[in-house]
């Protein structure tokens, strides 16, 4: 009697990893079909279909399309940019090693999971309005976290002068292309990707040979940093 408890207990984490892996293939199916269909043109009958269960079978996991919506939403875009945010706190760092990082991790995740942000990015007009207004909220704490690195670099003379909201938008849109452009099946690696494009982003904004010699110590500091990072990554992927 006393193999009876732990019996049921792994009967039922069994029955919560199942769960969980149906959920799973109903959230990447679903976003498939919002991407291909578009949001209002997808049915929860379509998603049923897709999975290979009942319309009454789905709704033991989700009751309505809405419901798929804002798992897709907390998954992408919540998660994208609290690990944003989470790089460019890093204040004992170079503006320049954040900036670079925060480009591969948002390619990264795009061109691993493109047609979930496809999806985000897309703004469909027929989203709910409270999954629309979370999609909004977290890309405007992206696109803040991005001002906030890139004006840091300004100041300490990484970068050149511009405005730091026109460059951080600027950013965005390289890193918002690769969910168009790039799928997982593609012949590039995404990573080597991502690091070419976290350069082009940084070298869009690196100070001029003539500024570069003005700055000041701090900025010199700084560089100095910036390519000692370049140099542990160099190492690193050796």
């Amino acid at each position: 009697m006393g193999d009876a408890p732990p019996l049921v207990d792994g009967r039922r984490k069994k029955s919560v990893v199942r769960r969980g892996l149906v959920r799973q293939q109903i959230v990447e199916h679903a976003a498939r079909l919002f991407a291909e269909q578009g949001y209002a043109a997808t049915s929860l009958q379509d998603i049923a279909d897709a999975v290979g269960l009942t319309r009454p079978a789905l709704y033991h996991y989700f009751k309505r399309k809405d419901d798929i919506l804002a798992g897709l939403v907390n998954e992408i875009v919540v998660g994208a940019a609290a690990e944003v945010a989470r790089i460019a706190e890093h204040r004992d760092r170079s503006a320049t090693g954040r900036l670079r990082d925060i480009v591969r991790l948002m390619v990264r995740c795009q061109g691993e999971r493109s047609e979930l942000f496809r999806i985000v990015l897309r703004s469909d007009a027929a989203f709910p309005e409270l999954a629309a207004g979370a999609c909004a909220a977290n890309y405007r704490a992206i696109l803040r976290s991005i001002t906030w690195v890139v004006a840091q670099g300004k100041a300490r003379g990484e970068f050149r002068r511009m405005t730091p909201t026109v460059a951080a938008l600027g950013i965005l849109g390289i890193i918002n292309g690769a969910a168009w452009w790039y799928h997982p099946r593609s012949p590039h690696d995404v990573d080597r990707i991502s690091v070419e494009l976290a350069d082009q982003a940084v070298r869009s904004l690196a100070a001029t040979p003539d500024r570069l010699a003005s700055t000041t110590l701090h900025g010199a500091i700084e560089r100095v940093r910036t390519e000692i990072e370049r140099l542990e990554r160099m190492l690193g992927e050796a």
